[in-house]
């Protein structure tokens, strides 16, 4: 159990405000390098003060101790020593980089081992030991589908075919070497035998190493991207061009044992669409038993190991947001999660994949598991501030995210390292002792997020498997795909953003989810209820029969017996059918109301794993299992609301049937509109946020959990605000079904306090004032029920008390808010009274920088081995030009590791570079900073130049030699160093006293300027410079009160406020503002530290396609064509518009505004 604490009877005040390693993030540390046992003492200790509960160890591009050998483990072995001693996790990794399965191509050595597929060609191919004929077959198309199409008999000629026929050829390739894997190949996904050799080479290494700290110091092993090989298709149908299917040896045995038919017989139905838009059952059945190979194969097969080993599996899969994506690499992405002990996911580029989550999360609920992962911020980039990683993590945490980790911590920025996905969320972030603002308030919500039980009512049935039956060419299929997607992500954000929160049913797992004697069971129960129902209505009749037959008797033997007795025992009769029927509706009503919880003992009418829902919603389906049919009537029987939501589903496994629409009749149907659903969901709706206008809040998703008798209620924005620099003000009610008594946990500061609220019509209601990056923790406890009095008592109470926790403008907009007459753009804006006053700043204002001025040198004249002076180029342009000329592997993503390449190959080579230094003035003790200083000869203005190293620059591998003095004009530095496959060319960073001028791709050294105007500072003499900078401002404030400063404009990743030397907080979050108590009046300074980040000197600062994905993937440093430029394309850097600083009365400090 990773969080033991989530059983104590509540949290503790303690616990919340100082959490535990297990709650804490666990980044992706990057082994890229001889990693030492100094290294290892620095980063950990590092990460600790962070604010890190761990580190996950993670070899990655430039690792130099070869893998898995006995040197690898020792420092494995003494990172744990060393986590131990600081209270931290150790956290294994499975692969040397990335996917997981081919042990850094130790396993795929054995080419039967290897990643396997099918080659579907229009010509035959040359035959060999990677290569063999499977099939080969006649296909007749018309008008873009299959006609006709027939698989040849070995020996059947070829000349003898239908007119307009072709003939087709399918083969089985072995993946060949690729420098990625280390010269090896990918492993066969599909092969259990290849999986159980990554065990043994990789798993069992581990356990030998560090066995005995399984599940203590080491919880979980870390699993990445696993795929099977790509799974193509064509374009047009009339297109002869190739294409790639995934495949392994034994497939068609294993699928002729699944389906009862032969794979190859019907293949071409996997690449064409068959006549008259009818559905291939061939083509499911690929999709189907691929997915089910892959996923017994690798999931399966290592979670058993975990299991066996008191390991906990972790990680993420390959292409897991969309069906497309999914379907070409895994198949269904939470097929695989059943065998995840902490189901993982992997969000790049700060997007927001709010079905990647929701897949996970749903199997983490489902199968009861006890947390989730995420590894965020990859491919963000060197820029990415305090707000991204914030609003990144609070929509993820709302989704069920409780493990974060942070891509990534590089050991070293040598060579290649610094460009594989910065930034590093380590010491080379100048930022980097400010991260606990970040990461206390994460684990603080951990503490109450790992708690309890999920309350969800509403299940959505996943509808992938709809999805596989269109994988044909594109020309036929795209815009049905681009639908099925487009509808796939719609819903979600539907449901999500309506607050409504749901779980994915994966049809392939719902079986052992609720399996066929859960089935029976649920069926059974609903059934006795019904027959005790017509057992009851039974007897009742007959008690009225016996009556009617003692009344006719009696009216036989005494005739005298007056009308009004007669009319008596017909009331008496109709009393008791009501008092019958209304027994039966009590019931009935009772076994629903029971519905939609988690329940304490673990049993229900009808589960879904650990979970039981009230509504399950069939979107847009095409085709459903016959195994969920029967799921969805059982669900019906025993209480449940089926929804079909759009199209009626027309086949069942994939063939034509009328199953669901029978069903379907006997449910809710609905069009698949966003209106239609939430309005058809209403009775389950927990939560409803609003806005001032009245409007469903739109941005807002919630987790709802219940701890005992406790409601925990997390509420977090979503989407990125439109413009950062203007912050919104949001009035929010928010209403949550039930009677409760708030508090409200405060994660950023630690804070616990009770809030006010109202309680009517069975619902909870508090009022609250956020901005675009806050949200919001509660733990709801049970209040009683009030009566009318009591509502109307506590909602005068609530307004009284939401006004005075307000300032003066604030209180008066509330009171009009509560009036409805409070627009969203007054909500907005800033109110000043009369004993306000403004400080006016100078236009320049003093600084300091943390780091001396850069000059990055990447331009240089080159020369190999003596011979002529090459034109000047960029530098990583000069590498892979001598790289070809000489052979050697392009230094690139797809670069084998060095610890394949031995010392001693190391060439004769010799390399010069000439760099040209323009100065307007002469500049005293310059420093150069440069990688592989020792080995490098320097001369400066033809003066040899000493090679002491006196230091390092950001990284402990770019390290500084003292340079003689600069001249006013050129100057010229000549660095000559061996030259051979492990040698990195980089640019060089030369450091000092002085400014630069940066004008296209001119750069010229100036004098340092001493003060700075409030705007972007690269054009002030700093376009490279990524440290923290000290903006001293001198203020004279003429009168006590409390200092205001405003800074919404800004391009770093915090800004720290100091007070004549006190740190009085951070801005870092809208509305931007920080408060400053009781400044007496005289006069102070007020220095404002804008934190750096490192894109000006390490960024792709030649990649002129601003809307570029991959932030800081290694291709971004080397565009070609209309995406590279010479000329700087830099960043702005600093505070951009003059802060506002206000002397105020005494106002009491709004919540989280000042940090």
């Amino acid at each position: 159990m990773l969080y033991k604490q989530k059983e104590s009877p509540a949290l503790t005040k303690e616990l919340f405000q100082n959490p535990g390693c297990e709650y804490r993030g666990t980044p992706f540390w990057a082994w890229n390098c001889r990693v030492t046992e100094e290294d290892t003492d620095r980063i950990l200790e590092d990460l600790k003060s962070m604010g890190m509960g761990g580190s996950h160890l993670h070899s990655r591009t430039g690792m130099d101790i070869p893998y898995l050998s006995d040197a690898f483990m020792k420092q494995i072995r003494y990172a744990n020593q060393k986590a131990k001693e600081l209270g931290m996790l150790t956290w294994l990794y499975d692969e040397d980089r990335f996917p997981s399965g081919a042990a850094g191509g130790l396993v795929t050595k054995e080419r039967a081992l290897r990643q396997k597929y099918l080659v579907f060609s229009p010509e035959p191919l040359e035959e060999n030991r990677d290569r063999c004929l499977l099939a080969r077959y006649e296909v007749t198309l018309e008008q873009g589908c299959l006609k006709a199409y027939r698989m040849l008999e070995e020996g059947t000629s070829e000349r003898r075919r239908a007119e307009n026929s072709r003939i087709w050829y399918l083969y089985r390739e072995i993946a060949g070497d690729n420098p990625w894997f280390n010269n090896q190949a990918y492993v066969d996904t599909l092969n259990p035998k290849a999986i159980d050799r990554f065990l043994e080479i990789t798993h069992e290494a581990y356990f030998r190493a560090l066995g005995e700290e399984f599940g203590k110091s080491v919880p979980a092993i870390f699993t990445d991207e696993p795929q099977f090989s790509s799974k193509n298709t064509l374009g047009f149908a009339g297109e002869e061009t190739r294409m790639t299917l995934p495949w392994t040896d034994d497939f068609a045995l294993t699928y002729r044992e699944a389906y009862g038919t032969d794979f190859f017989a019907g293949f071409p139905e996997c690449v064409w669409e068959l006549p008259n838009g009818k559905a291939s059952a061939a083509r499911y059945r690929y999709h189907d038993h691929l997915c089910d190979r892959f996923v017994r194969a690798f999931a399966d097969r290592i979670g058993a190991w975990c299991r066996a080993h008191g390991i906990l599996l972790t990680g993420h899969l390959m292409q897991e947001p969309t069906l497309e994506s999914q379907t070409g690499s895994v198949g269904e992405a939470m097929r695989s999660y059943r065998s995840f002990d902490i189901p993982g996911i992997d969000m790049l580029y700060d997007s927001r994949e709010l079905n990647t989550a929701k897949q996970a999360q749903s199997a983490v609920r489902q199968y009861g598991r006890e947390g989730m992962l995420s590894e965020l911020y990859g491919v963000t980039g060197w820029e990415f501030d305090f707000r991204g990683h914030k609003l990144a993590g609070d929509w993820q945490a709302a989704l069920g995210v409780t493990v974060r980790v942070h891509h990534l911590t590089w050991t070293s920025m040598a060579g290649e390292a610094k460009r594989d996905y910065p930034a590093s969320i380590g010491y080379q972030s100048p930022w980097y002792r400010e991260y606990p603002l970040i990461e206390d308030y994460f684990a603080r919500l951990n503490t109450a997020l790992t708690r309890g039980v999920p309350v969800v009512k509403v299940a959505v049935i996943h509808p992938i498997e709809s999805y596989w039956l269109y994988w044909g060419t594109r020309e036929q299929t795209q815009e049905k795909r681009e639908e099925m997607d487009r509808n796939f992500r719609e819903l979600t954000e539907w449901l999500l953003l309506g607050q409504i929160d749901f779980d994915f049913i994966s049809e392939a797992l719902w079986p052992e989810l609720t399996p066929d004697e859960k089935l029976l069971e649920a069926g059974e129960r609903a059934a006795e209820t019904e027959r005790a129902a017509d057992r009851e209505r039974a007897a009742e009749t007959e008690r009225a029969a016996v009556r009617e037959r003692a009344a006719e008797t009696e009216r036989a033997a005494v005739r005298e017996r007056t009308e009004e007795t007669k009319r008596a025992a017909v009331r008496e009769r109709t009393a008791e059918t009501k008092r019958a029927a209304d027994r039966e509706r009590t019931a009935k009503t009772e076994r629903v109301a029971g519905r939609g919880q988690m329940p304490a003992d673990g049993t229900s009418a009808f589960m879904v794993g650990k979970m039981m829902y009230d509504t399950i919603l069939v979107p847009n389906c095409v085709t459903l299992r016959r195994s969920t049919l029967r799921r969805l009537e059982a669900f019906k029987r025993s209480g449940g609301r089926v929804i079909f939501a759009g199209e009626i589903p027309r086949l069942t496994d994939a063939k034509e049937s009328g199953e669901s629409a029978e069903l379907a009749k006997k449910c809710e149907q609905i069009p698949f509109s966003k209106c239609g659903v939430l309005e058809a969901l209403q009775t389950d709706r927990l939560v409803d946020v609003r806005d001032s206008r009245g409007a469903r809040a739109e941005n807002l998703l919630y987790q709802m959990r219940r701890d005992g008798k406790r409601i925990w209620l997390f509420l977090a924005h979503c989407y990125l605000m439109k413009n950062p620099d203007l912050p919104r003000r949001e009035e929010l009610r928010i209403e949550v079904k039930g009677y409760y008594r708030p508090t409200l946990y405060d994660a950023m500061t630690g804070e616990i306090r009770e809030v006010s609220c109202t309680h009517k019509d069975g619902r909870t209601r508090i009022l609250e004032t956020v901005y675009d990056h806050d949200s919001l923790l509660y733990a709801l406890d049970e209040a009683p029920a009030p009566d009318r009095r009591e509502e109307r008592s506590t909602a005068e109470a609530s307004a009284r008390i939401q006004r005075e926790e307000r300032s003066p403008a604030e209180a008066s907009a509330q009171n009009r808010l509560e009036e409805g007459a409070l627009p969203e753009k007054e909500a907005s804006a800033p109110v000043q009274t009369a004993k306000d006053s403004g400080i006016r700043l100078p236009d320049y204002v003093p600084f300091c920088l943390e780091e001396p001025n850069v000059c990055v040198l990447d331009m240089a004249e080159s020369s190999l081995d003596g011979m002529k002076w090459e034109a000047p180029e960029e530098i990583l342009r000069i590498d892979n030009a001598y790289r070809k000329k000489l052979g050697y592997p392009l230094r690139q993503e797809a670069f084998p590791q060095p610890w394949l390449m031995p010392e001693e190959d190391c060439g004769s080579h010799r390399i010069s570079l000439r760099f040209t230094i323009r100065s307007e003035i002469s500049i005293d003790h310059p420093v150069l900073a440069l990688e592989q200083a020792a080995q490098t000869r320097l001369t400066l203005n033809g003066e040899a130049v000493s090679p002491e190293i006196t230091g390092y620059y950001v990284d402990r591998s770019i390290q500084t030699v003292a340079l003689p003095g600069l001249r006013a004009g050129e100057n010229i530095l000549i660095a000559e160093m061996p030259y051979h496959p492990r040698f990195h060319l980089e640019a060089m960073y030369l450091l000092g006293d002085f400014g630069v001028r940066a004008e296209g791709k001119n750069l010229c050294l100036t004098g340092q300027r001493r003060e700075l105007a409030f705007g972007d500072f690269c054009v002030q003499g700093l376009p490279f410079y990524g440290g923290n900078l000290r903006y001293q401002i001198p203020l004279n404030v003429e009168r006590d009160g409390d200092l205001e400063i405003s800074a919404p404009q800004f391009r770093c990743p915090l800004i720290q406020v100091l007070l004549d030397g006190e740190i009085q907080g951070r801005i870092a979050f809208s509305p931007y503002t920080l408060k400053i108590r009781n400044v007496k009046a005289g006069r102070h300074v007020l220095e404002l530290k804008a934190y750096g980040n490192r894109y000006n000197t390490f960024g792709a600062l030649h990649n002129c396609n601003h809307t570029f994905a991959w932030k800081g993937h290694p291709d971004s440093y080397r565009t070609e064509g209309a995406e590279w430029a010479y000329e700087y394309q830099l960043h702005p850097q600093g505070i951009l518009t003059t802060p506002k600083i206000t002397v105020r009365g005494t106002v009491p400090i709004t919540r989280r505004t000042q940090i």
